[in-house]
C-alpha cells in the first residue's frame, strides 16, 4: 500500500512538473518571429547656448526582436564633438513593437 502511494506521488509530481513546463513554454514569446516595429530616433545637437532635438520616425516590418535590438544599437551613438567650438551631437534610438 505504501509503495503504491509512493509511486502515485512520484507520478503526480512528474505530471505537475510537465504541466508547469508546458505553461512556461506556451507563455514564452518567440524571439526570432518577425513583427512590425515603430522606431523613434532622437538626434541631439548641443551648442553652448541651446540643445536642439530632432525626431525621426521609422516604421519597419519583417524585423525579429534580435534585429530590432541590433538596429537600436547601430543607431544609438554617444556624444561626439562636431566642430571646433565644442558643439556635440548624439543619437538615441528606441524601437517598439506594433501590435
Amino acid at each position: 500500500m505504501k509503495t503504491n502511494l509512493k509511486y502515485l506521488l512520484i507520478l503526480s509530481a512528474m505530471i505537475g512538473f510537465l504541466v508547469v513546463l508546458a505553461l512556461i513554454f506556451m507563455g514564452c514569446e518567440k524571439v526570432e518571429d518577425e513583427y512590425c516595429w515603430h522606431c523613434q530616433i532622437a538626434v541631439y545637437y548641443r551648442t553652448a547656448r541651446y540643445t536642439e532635438i530632432k525626431y525621426v520616425y521609422k516604421d519597419t516590418c519583417g524585423f525579429s526582436e534580435t534585429d530590432a535590438r541590433k538596429y537600436e544599437r547601430l543607431k544609438t551613438t554617444s556624444p561626439r564633438v562636431v566642430n571646433n567650438c565644442g558643439d556635440r551631437r548624439w543619437m538615441e534610438c528606441i524601437c517598439v513593437k506594433n501590435n
